[in-house]
């Protein structure tokens, strides 16, 4: 891609709102037209491109009226939503380990499992 389709795309997806997935994927399908385009037109400028396609400001109004987007705006939200229920989750389990290995070595720490012979008579036993 040439100087002034580059700056036409990123012009494009600095303007976009949507999350990173969703530009990604409408940049990936819309790509090929720009690159079609200046295939066509080697001399194309960025006034040129804005002139074929469009102010790079009217994309974000363009996409709120599709459907897919706003479906994938949403499918965004939820895996973010998931993401952070999750580390919380994750979060709280680690929390607990901690407790219950604090707990554990505070309470075997008395002489048990310190002691070598105690320690090895406790698991003779078992045999």
């Amino acid at each position: 891609m040439n100087g002034p389709a580059a700056e036409y795309v990123g012009e494009i997806s600095k303007k976009m709102i949507y999350p990173k997935s969703v530009r990604r994927r409408f940049l990936e399908n819309f790509t090929p037209l720009i690159e079609c385009y200046c295939s066509e037109h080697p001399d194309a400028t960025y006034d040129d491109l804005r002139a074929e396609f469009g102010n790079p400001d009217s994309f974000q109004s363009l996409l709120a009226d599709r459907q897919l987007y706003r479906e994938m705006l949403e499918n965004a939200e939820t895996k973010a939503r998931r993401l952070k229920l999750l580390s919380i989750l994750l979060g709280v389990i680690l929390v607990l380990a901690v407790f219950l290995a604090a707990y554990l070595i505070g309470k075997y720490s008395s002489g048990t499992l310190t002691n070598d012979n105690t320690l090895f008579f406790s698991y003779a036993r078992f045999l």
